[in-house]
């Protein structure tokens, strides 16, 4: 598994923005690239650690509360807030942290085709506000 955190926040003088992640665009190899699944959190606090213990307890879901999904889902709209900036200074940072794993299948580790492949996943956050 490997994990990668994302820090966002609100622009100077923004609102507060109701935050939905869209399912990943995927480049490179598109066997390995639909063969990945993921989860997401967000982490509270945002200067926690990105790691498995960010999944443990009750989280804060974005995406994968019951189980890895592939790639390419999102979120349910409106799946966490940023907070509104300031006239003169950024809003308070959200930070969400990604689970990505192979899945831990014989018929997956054995795919000949998986095998020294690349993908990179590519997800956009849309703000509402």
């Amino acid at each position: 598994m490997a994990y990668a955190p994302i820090r966002l926040r609100t622009d100077i003088g923004s609102p507060a923005a109701q935050i939905q992640l869209d399912g990943a665009q995927l480049s490179g190899d598109a066997a390995l690239g639909g063969a990945l699944v993921y989860r997401a959190v967000s982490l509270d606090p945002p200067t926690a650690a990105c790691t498995s213990a960010a999944f443990a307890g009750t989280p804060a879901w974005v995406v994968g509360s019951t189980g890895p999904m592939p790639l390419t889902t999102g979120s349910v709209p409106n799946v966490f807030t940023l907070p509104a900036a300031t006239p003169t200074s950024a809003g308070v940072a959200t930070s969400v942290c990604f689970e990505i794993s192979l899945p831990a299948t014989n018929a997956v580790w054995t795919n000949a085709a998986l095998q020294g492949k690349t993908s990179t996943p590519d997800w956009a956050f849309v703000g509402t506000s």
